[in-house]
């Protein structure tokens, strides 16, 4: 048993209690202060990667130096319960003071080596002198137990708690903290934890000794502590380290390949996580006990390490052949539902996330107290021995993730950058087996070392070779690819952000379905991170070009246009048909979707990266728009689908006042809004968050005859009026723009101004109880990623659009053509009440044929 004293063991279980509620804080903490961050300096890889470094960084720096700073003379008790109090200061603090400090960032951020070394400023302002205290409490703890063989060994269930923690934390902020209150409530559960634990711990601290004493020592003289240790501690840190890099680098892989495979929704990231973490903790548990009771711990070491290899192997196979054949209740992650039903679907992930992780995670767990014990002994203090482990741990941890994230995946794939963590996994075995740890293999097994190696490099070598390729139709469609994995892909770029495909389609469906806008051209599509983005089919060119085109047509006189997400170029290349537009800026967080769109795209994005008028911008929108001064006539945002984890920034509140700060007086918006892939909770979160900021905007469909698809969500700074002389003139006298509209068959006035869905006021019935989307809470990524399999486009289109009346305030048009306007929004509005009654659709009549 762990103690034999009950009265030590009820304390010792206590205190594993403090270090589950320690660790669910901690959790909660990392992603509060991750989301605070990310609004602020930006989410760009090199933001997330300071951010993450930062985080890792401080946990790193705690455990390393805390016996440096903390005399062996402090309980250890008392100690542990200061620090957690002083966690939750900052957990008081942090959500108030980053956005705060974000102010002062961008008045002095820009681009370059200065603004990264800024980013890092803020970052370990705010996430260093907490992180530094959560890393010294595993090591404050370790020198009231650690004083014998089974007390180094017991830390390992201490981690366990901690890691058991850090699951509660990231299901109860991913699932409900955050997706039903706010960072400010999630913040508030998680500094209770740390007062409640901080105080139990002082409390202890004062009613008994500073360390473990009695049987519990007894039985360091059956199994000492080694003062000739095998495995000399220096080389035991390596291969821990090692454990770390490989474990966080395969995590960076497999939550890129299954948030393809489960859609990247801030769900799918939680249970990933949690997954995660529970392989970590029970392996940590069986590590322990392993540790307690094996003579040869470094022998266990060194067979944890070698089984990573087809615990490796086995995750990207289960990946690519296993777990698509998982059906739990009645989920299909390949097919659409009415209805969303998005906690069985997660039960679905869960399950399938461990089938894939499990192996590994339960061999990475089990490193950690087996390093521990190899580590202890010689009379060092036990939170030296403690936090070089952790520090080891950490630090490799930190160097896997931004090396497989900003490294290895962009420069040689997900395929690649798994061999090569199986041949990281290779070097701590070999580490390992070049020391007296693995003498007793040779020796009882009696075959030469050299043969041993060498079968050994043969079954390695043969798994890294083996391992099974990355599914094209996986990476290009994601959940969907049985529906649509079809066709040829033309190109295959693994970025640093995300994954981009270009594929072509069997355009012989023509021009007037699937096919694209003429018989000629090749049906093309532009894939991000497993869900299509943008294509030549005239589905999606209608509403490229429609982003651009109602702006451009709509202002007085645009001189300037800034584009917040390129896609495939078809928005921002609509801008190069306007002489008068002088200036085009493009933002796009994705170098590859830039590179792959201007080669494949040239034609209908019209090779707008080469317009002497385009500046390219590498950043995330949000933060470009935080940190420049240039003002715009027009501002259009297509970010990637609100359910994508992050894209809900680009739809806040918050988000609104930056555009209106950086349009000029006059300035016009125009923001893609899905009706695909979403329930109306979503679409209203969006669409009622917008008229906060532009009262005065307006609704426009994308495709004809009033059927649901997409939506331009139009605001401007100021009044706005739509003269339909003005339009015609505009479109007369500029042969390009006249073609390009008749392309994606708007050919009259009425063609154009039939797009009309609605106003505020026009939605205000169905607006009611619209969940606003703000910086605090991010709604609308709860929302959007619970609806991700439900499929009801048109319904939502029918409802949100049955009390639209005719735009006196907005159309400015001659009496002839207003009242042929007015009596088409009347019929529109007879006809959808009807549609809805019928649960089907009608076609309206064209209102005028001669404009």
């Amino acid at each position: 048993m762990l103690f034999d004293q009950g009265r030590t063991r009820t304390i010792s279980v206590l205190i594993l209690g403090l270090f589950v509620m320690s660790g669910a804080a901690a959790l909660i903490y990392e992603v509060v202060w991750f989301q605070l961050l990310r609004l602020t300096i930006g989410a760009s890889a090199i933001s997330l990667g300071i951010i993450l470094a930062t985080f890792m960084g401080g946990l790193c720096l705690g455990s390393l130096f805390y016996h440096r700073f903390v005399k062996d003379q402090v309980h250890p008790l008392k100690a542990y319960g200061v620090l957690e109090l002083g966690v939750g200061v900052f957990g008081v603090l942090n959500p108030f003071l980053i956005p705060l400090f974000g102010g002062f960032y961008f008045s002095f951020s820009g681009y370059g080596y200065v603004d990264i070394v800024l980013r890092g400023g803020l970052s370990a302002l705010f996430l260093l002198p907490p992180t530094i205290l959560m890393g010294a409490t595993l090591p404050a703890i370790s020198r009231w137990i650690a004083h014998s063989r089974p007390g180094a060994a017991s830390l390992g269930f201490f981690y366990a708690a901690n890691i058991a923690g850090a699951i509660l934390g990231c299901m109860l902020a991913g699932f409900y903290l955050l997706r039903v209150f706010d960072i400010y409530v999630a913040s508030g559960v998680a500094v209770v934890a740390n007062v409640l634990g901080g105080a139990v711990a002082l409390a202890i601290g004062h009613k008994v000794s500073a360390r473990v004493e009695g049987p519990a020592d007894a039985h360091a003289e059956a199994l000492p502590l080694a003062t000739t240790p095998e495995v000399s501690r220096r080389r035991i840190l390596w291969v821990i380290g090692l454990s770390g890099l490989t474990a966080l680098g395969a995590q960076v892989v497999w939550t890129r390949l299954l948030s393809l495979y489960f859609g990247a929704t801030v769900y799918t990231f939680s249970v990933i996580l949690a997954v995660f973490l529970v392989g970590l903790g029970v392996g940590s548990m069986f590590g322990t006990r392993l540790a307690h009771t094996s003579r040869r711990p470094a022998l266990v070491l060194a067979v944890t390490q070698l089984l990573l290899l087809p615990a490796i192997w086995w995750a990207q196979f289960a990946i690519q052949d296993v777990i698509h054949h998982l059906f739990l209740f009645g989920i299909q992650p390949d097919s659409y539902v009415e209805a969303s039903n998005w906690i069985a679907k997660s039960f679905n992930d869960i399950l399938a996330a461990v089938i894939v992780l499990a192996p590994a995670t339960l061999l990475w767990g089990a490193s950690f107290p087996l390093a521990l014990v190899l580590t202890f002994g010689g009379g060092r203090d036990p939170g030296h021995s403690t936090g070089q482990v952790y520090a080891a741990n950490t630090f490799g941890a930190v160097a896997g993730a931004l090396a497989w994230s900003m490294v290895f995946i962009p420069t040689v794939g997900t395929w690649s950058a798994q061999q090569v963590l199986m041949v990281a996994a290779l070097i701590a075995v070999a580490l390992l087996w070049t020391s007296r740890a693995t003498s007793y293999v040779r020796t009882r097994t009696r075959i030469p070392k050299s043969a041993i190696a060498f079968s050994a490099i043969l079954v390695a070598g043969g798994l890294i070779y083996l391992l099974p390729a990355v599914n094209n139709d996986l990476m290009a469609y994601g959940r969907i690819k049985e529906i649509w994995g079809q066709g040829e892909y033309l190109a295959t770029r693994e970025g640093v952000n995300s994954t981009v495909m270009v594929s072509s389609l069997d355009a012989e469906s023509g021009p007037e379905e699937s096919g694209a806008m003429n018989a000629q051209v090749i049906a093309k599509q532009l894939h991000v991170s497993g869900k299509v983005v943008a294509s030549n089919l005239l589905k999606d060119m209608r509403l490229q070009r429609e982003l651009g085109h109602l702006p451009a047509l709509f202002h007085e006189s645009p001189k300037s246009a800034l584009i917040i997400g390129f896609g495939a170029g078809v928005t921002a290349g609509v801008f190069t048909l306007y002489p008068e537009i002088e200036r085009i800026v493009i933002v796009e967080i994705e170098p590859e979707v830039l590179d792959i769109s201007s080669k494949y795209f040239r034609v209908e994005n019209y090779d707008v990266v080469n317009d002497p008028r385009t500046r390219i911008i590498i950043d995330d929108g949000r933060h470009y728009l935080a940190t420049t001064d240039e003002k715009f006539d027009i501002i259009t945002t297509d970010p990637i689908h609100p359910w994508v984890k992050g894209a809900a920034s680009l739809y806040t509140s918050e988000f609104y006042q930056l555009v209106k700060a950086r349009l000029n007086p006059g300035g016009i918006i125009t923001q893609w809004v899905p009706l695909y892939d979403s329930d109306e909770r979503a679409v209203k979160s969006q669409i009622a968050t917008f008229f906060q900021a532009f009262p005065g905007g307006s609704i426009w469909n994308s495709q004809e005859h009033r059927i649901g698809y997409d939506l331009t969500l139009l605001g401007q700074v100021g009044p706005i009026k739509i003269n339909g002389d003005r339009i015609l003139a505009r479109v007369n006298g500029n042969r390009k723009v006249g073609r390009s509209l008749r392309e994606i068959r708007i050919k009259r006035l009425a063609d154009l101004l039939e797009l009309y869905s609605g106003n505020r006021s026009d939605l205000s019935a169905w607006l009611v109880g619209a969940q606003l989307n703000r910086d605090r809470n991010l709604r609308l990524e709860y929302l959007a990623g619970a609806a991700l399999n439900v499929r009801i486009p048109e319904e939502i289109y029918r409802n949100m659009t049955v009390n639209i009346t005719y735009p006196s305030e907005l159309f400015d048009l001659n009496h002839q053509r207003e009242m042929r306007f007015r009596e088409y929004f009347s019929y529109v509005n007879a006809a959808t009440k009807s549609a809805r009654e019928r649960l089907s659709t009608t076609q309206a009549p064209r209102s005028n044929r001669s404009d």
